[in-house]
């Protein structure tokens, strides 16, 4: 032990059996002959522990005792008593010793006397060192708890001024002082396209931190917050590594926000010039149309004016005029027949034509999309209207060509933005979602798919795999639930010849022939703890035994895992290995149930209408008002394959144009039937009829207000009048 031991005696004799006992437990010992001798050496040297008889002829114990608490306060004291002392035991400790010896004592007493103290010396520095680690914590988090509470107050501002840049920025500025370490001394600024925002009292100083905001490769501005004044001895650097993070959070978001903004701003000017530039173009069509009735000559002058491809033909299909917008793929001539020609954009404007001609009416915004070239993509409008003279006889057709190729542009993106290659959803979880594929579909990590039966886990994982640097690579899938745990094993890691009855020869697993992929290993829930523990050394090591050989091979394999149940919940019951568990879900892609997502339904159906008129060779256009209302309240307890079902059940009864809501399941028509009968006026409605249509949309405003065919504004007055504010009423 390190501490120094000073053992105090006027008896020499005494003195030198109890430094030979300390001595045997390897101590650090010194003797004093005498209470004043002992003083001595106390004050030029210190003691853990100082063992002292009491009965000494010059300066006793006690007087040993009283001089140690006055300058040496953390000693600890042992005294040695006897039945001749004048001192009691009770007196000992009063006094302020840490124990007592009875004479005569043993060896084993001493040393047990003198372990004690160093035990509770241990214990004591353990308690602390603990304390400390907790009060450290304790500052850690709660500082972070204020970290994350500001991201959340910037959340929750963004989202009340999606449409004020700078009401935000002046929120933020109120936000970021309280979060840090020293409040009262915080200042910040954010610098926006050379303006600056500032919080109160802002000045520069040597203490900041500056933190840039990023748009794409671009900067867009800089926050910056600064102390108004050395806050301290204490004082740890300008910031926290946690602080300079925080703010790197902050101005993350605010990037995010910045680019979803301007975004929106270029958005609604290109819809604002679209809706001009359409308004326009009516307006040049109308008048245009009209000089055609008035004179040939201007006429010609028009059809060159106008932005827009315009041919005009007869009652025989003759060409009368076509001015030079009119493109390259109409291969047509002043003065002869339009012919169908070879091109489908001819034939497809050709059959617009003879349309009008045998019809007599005009065609309004048809539109046309072809591939011109390996990369060109075009679309137009396409319109005709009928030529009359002047006593009302019809005289022709007038073909107007307007090109919507920038159009169909900004459609395809809106497209994507719903679809991310065959998963269809538009909803803010189903784009978190596809956030998260873009994030971990090229780096080089376990993911854990977890969601319902039937919400699409399968589809994600061929995403992943089709967007990942694995993609050129084989994805090998094993459904875990349906294999007993001997097939699964083999399935897994193979198996050599002899390894059990009727392994006639080797067989490589599942591992071995994804090499350099991808493994999917779905409903992962359902593998017993053996196959666990052999699961978690080949994700730990990459290395694997096929059965009945002890060759450990190795594998380049990425693993997907998937399954609809709580595997933390396995966890706690023992039927899943937590070790396990914490390696797959490295990260974790929850996909939403249908019922969570409502808002997707209605590009679900466009998608399922594409999907099975192609299988089916049909022709349906839509889907009636009831059925999509039945769609948009049914649960969806099977989620995205339950609605497919439904709509291939629909497509195969289905006998027009029109998906009814005949032609679906019944169990859908029995639930609408049933919500038909709650569908009264607002006068007549009922407490108990409201409260049954909330509890059917789960009280979604929004859905129980169409449910019940009244506005907005007349569910909120009687939800008020019934006293109906939450779905606990």
């Amino acid at each position: 032990m390190e501490e120094k031991i000073l053992l105090v005696d006027d008896d020499n004799e005494h003195l030198e059996m109890m430094e030979r006992c300390l001595q045997r437990l390897e101590m650090n010992t010194a003797s004093a002959n005498g209470g004043a001798h002992a003083i001595e050496i106390l004050k030029k040297d210190s003691f853990g522990i100082v063992v002292s008889d009491i009965e000494m002829p010059d300066i006793d114990g006690v007087g040993v005792l009283q001089f140690i608490k006055e300058h040496a306060p953390a000693t600890d004291v042992i005294l040695i008593t006897g039945y001749t002392n004048k001192y009691s035991f009770t007196d000992v400790i009063k006094k302020g010793a840490t124990d007592y010896l009875e004479k005569p004592f043993t060896r084993d007493a001493l040393e047990a006397k003198v372990r004690r103290i160093f035990r509770e010396r241990d214990e004591i520095s353990r308690r602390k060192q603990i304390e400390e680690i907790l009060k450290r914590k304790s500052r850690q988090l709660e500082k972070r708890v204020k970290e994350l509470h500001c991201l959340y107050e910037i959340s929750m501002l963004i989202d009340r001024n999606e449409h004020d840049l700078e009401e935000v920025f002046r929120g933020v500025l109120k936000l970021i002082p309280p979060s840090l370490q020293y409040p009262e001394l915080t200042v910040a600024r954010i610098v926006y396209q050379g303006k600056e925002y500032l919080s109160a009292n802002f000045q520069e100083t040597q203490w900041r931190l500056s933190q840039y905001m990023e748009i794409g490769d671009h900067e867009a501005g800089l926050i910056e917050v600064s102390y108004l004044e050395n806050p301290g001895d204490d004082f740890e650097g300008p910031f926290l590594k946690e602080e300079r993070d925080f703010i790197n959070e902050i101005a993350d978001k605010i990037s995010r926000f910045q680019q979803r903004f301007n975004t929106a701003e270029k958005l609604r000017e290109i819809t604002e010039q679209l809706r001009l530039s359409h308004r326009d173009l009516e307006k040049k069509v109308f008048r245009r149309t009209k000089d055609l009735h008035d004179s040939q000559s201007e006429l010609l002058s028009v059809f060159e004016s106008v932005p827009d491809g315009i041919i005009s033909v007869d009652t025989s299909l003759v060409v009368l005029h076509k001015n030079n917008r009119c493109m390259s793929d109409l291969t047509v001539e002043r003065g002869k027949v339009f012919q169908p020609g070879a091109s489908k954009f001819q034939q497809e404007c050709h059959r617009i034509l003879s349309h009008t001609l045998n019809k007599q009416e005009p065609v309004k915004d048809y539109r046309l999309e072809f591939q011109k070239g390996e990369s060109s993509h075009k679309a137009f409008l396409v319109g005709t209207s009928c030529l009359t003279s002047k006593a009302g006889e019809f005289k022709g057709v007038l073909l107007i060509i307007h090109d919507i190729t920038q159009v169909a542009v900004l459609e395809g993106q809106l497209r994507e933005r719903r679809q991310f290659r065959q998963i269809v959803g538009e909803s803010r979880k189903m784009q978190e979602v596809f956030q998260r594929i873009r994030q971990v579909a090229s780096v080089d990590t376990t993911v854990l798919i977890t969601g319902e039966s039937g919400v699409g886990k399968e589809l994600i994982v061929d995403t992943l795999h089709a967007q990942g640097d694995r993609a050129s690579k084989n994805l090998v899938k094993v459904n875990c639930s349906a294999l007993p745990e001997n097939l699964l094993e083999c399935e897994l890691f193979g198996h050599v010849k002899g390894a059990f009855t009727g392994a006639s020869k080797d067989r490589a697993g599942r591992i071995q022939l994804a090499e350099g992929g991808i493994l999917f290993l779905d409903e992962i829930g359902d593998i017993s703890l053996r196959l666990q523990l052999q699961l978690l050394r080949f994700l730990e090591s990459k290395e694997f035994e096929r059965v009945g050989e002890s060759q450990k091979r190795t594998a380049d394999v990425r693993v997907f895992a998937a399954t609809n149940a709580d595997l933390l919940e396995k966890v706690g019951d023992g039927s899943f290995r937590e070790d396990l568990y914490y390696r797959l879900k490295v990260m974790v892609i929850h996909v939403p149930p249908l019922r969570e997502r409502r808002e997707d339904i209605p590009f679900l159906i466009d998608s399922f209408l594409a999907y099975f008129n192609s299988k089916f060779k049909k022709q349906i256009s839509g889907v009636s008002r009831d059925a999509v209302d039945a769609l948009m309240v049914h649960e969806w307890r099977g989620n995205i394959r339950e609605l497919k079902h439904a709509f291939e059940h629909a497509f195969l009864l289905c006998r027009g144009t029109i998906l009814e809501l005949r032609d679906f399941p019944k169990e859908m028509i029995t639930r609408q039937a049933e919500i038909s009968t709650v569908q009264q006026p607002a006068r007549t409605l009922t407490r108990e009829v409201l409260l049954r249509a909330l509890n059917d949309t789960r009280w979604h405003r929004t859905e129980t207000a169409r449910l019940l065919k009244i506005s907005r504004a007349t569910l909120y007055n009687k939800l008020k009048e019934f006293g109906l504010t939450g779905n606990n009423s």
